[in-house]
């Protein structure tokens, strides 16, 4: 397991603004993503983000990164997107229509 998977997240935003080679807008959101787990509405997959940022800028490795707070398989979210999608190619072929045959 990475050290950052025991770490709390406020160790390892701390410990990666201590690096000193943050810019201004990485620790702003660093801060964020602080303010947002204090507040107890950290997102999951920020917290894997912050994990896996930990993990490549600490030289540990990334594939040790906990695996079970990785985003979800997304097949099923791209079918119902793209079923959407399709249904509104058809419906805008239908208006398109509609108004070919009124003018």
């Amino acid at each position: 397991m990475v050290d950052g998977d025991s770490k709390s997240v406020d160790q390892l935003v701390s410990e990666l603004i201590a690096t000193g080679t943050m810019s201004e807008e990485t620790v702003a959101e660093l801060n964020g993503y602080l303010a947002a787990s204090q507040a107890g509405t950290l997102d999951p997959d920020d917290l894997a983000y912050l994990r896996a940022f930990y993990a490549r800028i600490m030289d540990a490795p990334v594939e040790d990164v906990v695996a079970d707070e990785a985003p979800q398989d997304m097949r099923a979210e791209f079918a119902a997107m793209l079923e959407r999608a399709e249904k509104a190619e058809a419906e805008v072929a239908r208006l398109t229509a509609l108004l070919a045959e009124k003018a």
